[in-house]
């Protein structure tokens, strides 16, 4: 596993922000929200003029999201080997309603605003190995000027939120040779539009139904039929659709269940408690807390994946040594498991550690995280060893 500072080098060196000196202070940023994700910005940068230039930084027309999280993307696209599943979800931002906040959108019935994430992560299916996100894109919602209904060429012309389904798969594009997708959705990815853009890309696909207890019409005959028993191509398509002239699409059936959603943005990272003041400076922090995220995500699932293997071979050095001075009782570190360094994590976060009690959750082990980070901060200020 790679220190925080060659992280935010490998994912954030190379982004193209109009001025080289903004890639090196965004590369600064990152080591510095890397180290510390869910502390407020000036608990993260340390000097006052440091805190000034990182806003200036988030305020140039520049760094976009797109901007900072693309070369993530690509990293994530390159490290694609075999079958990897391509999980897509959407993620709803709330700043609060009482908040003044630029260029936002309404969220939830509309009494909050801020704006939907849409992620594909890309995960190796054979080791469960989290690769990092594929692809991203922000989403807002509209205000609706009145509450009359929408005759149906209106609602045709409006923007529809389940583009961004078919937004990302094209972002993703076709797998690279030697790996293949498969793209998991929930029910918002169920539509005519999705699949076709999956085949003309080269995916496979696991999508959750809508709605498994609806009728369609079947044949000429136009028979009502249940989904569970066919699922023809519909009748009503958007352009771009009706222009492939798309025969129907064959597809299995099956139920998939949700265990353990992971919370690595908005409780890792804590991004919904931001104090920036506009739309754009928020998106792009949230694509730098986005591969912050990964970069947990990718720590709490390698204990899982491979607890046996030595901590040693990934968990850098200074991190075992802080680990050491923080939990006294360790006498030999160095002989730990991989599994075995992120339970004592946890322990620092206040996980008992008890046979009856399981694997650590994602919140014990980040508050154990962020102790460990302290240690290792310091560690580097002032030289320490152990």
């Amino acid at each position: 596993m790679q220190s925080v500072t060659e992280w935010a080098q490998l994912n954030f060196g190379t982004c193209e922000l109009g001025d080289k000196r903004r890639t090196r202070r965004l590369v600064q940023v990152a080591e510095q929200v890397g180290n510390h994700p869910s502390a407020s910005l000036p608990n993260q940068i340390e000097r006052w003029s440091d805190l000034k230039a990182a806003y200036r930084l988030f305020d140039s027309d520049q760094v976009t999201f797109e901007a900072i999280a693309r070369p993530h993307w690509e990293l994530t696209k390159q490290s694609a080997k075999g079958r990897c599943l391509v999980i897509g979800d959407t993620t709803e931002f709330d700043f609060g309603k009482n908040r003044e906040i630029a260029g936002l959108g309404p969220t939830g019935n509309g009494s909050g605003q801020g704006f939907l994430l849409h992620n594909a992560l890309l995960v190796n299916a054979e080791s469960e190995e989290i690769i990092g996100v594929a692809g991203q894109t922000i989403h807002y919602r509209k205000k609706r000027k009145s509450k009359k209904r929408e005759n149906a060429s209106r609602i045709k012309k409006r923007k529809r939120e389940s583009e961004v389904w078919g937004t990302v798969i094209v972002q993703i594009g076709k797998p690279r040779n030697g790996a293949e997708y498969v793209h998991v959705f929930d029910r918002g990815g169920d539509n005519f539009e999705v699949y076709c853009r999956l085949l003309r890309n080269d995916g496979q696909w696991v999508i959750r139904a809508s709605r498994m207890n609806r009728y369609v019409l079947v044949g000429e005959s136009e028979e009502r039929m249940p989904l569970k028993d066919y699922l023809p191509r519909p009748r009503h398509v958007s352009p771009w659709v009706r222009s492939l002239n798309q025969a129907p699409i064959d597809m299995n059936v099956i139920e998939v269940v949700e265990v353990n959603a992971h919370k690595a943005i908005k409780t890792g990272c804590a991004a919904e408690s931001r104090q920036l003041k506009a739309a754009g400076r928020l998106e792009a922090f949230i694509g730098l807390t986005s591969v912050v995220a990964i970069r947990l995500l990718q720590l709490k699932s390698l204990a899982r994946t491979d607890p046996e293997v030595p901590a040693q071979r990934v968990v850098p050095r200074v991190w075992l040594q802080m680990l050491k001075l923080a939990r006294r009782r360790l006498t030999r570190v160095h002989d730990l498991t991989v599994g075995q360094f992120y339970r004592e994590v946890a322990m620092l976060g206040g996980f008992l550690g008890r046979k009856s009690d399981g694997d650590p959750g994602w919140i014990t082990i980040w508050r154990g995280w962020e102790k460990l980070n302290t240690y290792v901060f310091v560690a580097s200020k002032l030289k320490i060893t152990v």
